[in-house]
């Protein structure tokens, strides 16, 4: 679904099929996206700018969407479209300390182990 990369719906018009890994190769999804506007600058400058305000990118689907072939092939094609053309943001899993912490992150750092603070 271009709505990851984008976060518009309709972006391939409303008549496009619904993109999954059975549909489209990562390429083609890309070239599709890049006809409607969207070319890889374009979505590199939007994933810079939902990065900037601590959000998710590529963008979750929302709750009432059900992601094309299940969610873990759906996210590996995802994961396949971002990095075939170098829009991965991400530099060896170390998430840059600038960046404001989004929800999950926030969650994570306040789940601490029994075990974890002082003892006795």
């Amino acid at each position: 679904m271009a709505f990851v990369l984008t976060g518009e719906f309709d972006v391939l018009g409303p008549d496009a099929v619904v993109a999954s890994h059975a549909v489209l190769a990562p390429h083609e999804l890309v070239e599709q996206l890049a006809a409607a506007g969207w070319n890889v600058e374009q979505i590199a400058a939007l994933r810079d700018r939902v990065h900037a305000v601590g959000e998710r990118w590529p963008i979750p689907l929302p709750s009432d969407v059900h992601a094309p072939g299940g969610a873990a092939r759906f996210h590996a094609w995802v994961a396949d479209v971002v990095a075939a053309r170098g829009l991965d943001s991400h530099d060896g899993g170390v998430r840059d300390a600038s960046q404001p912490q989004d929800a999950e992150t926030r969650r994570l750092l306040a789940d601490r182990p029994p075990h974890f603070g002082s003892v006795g």
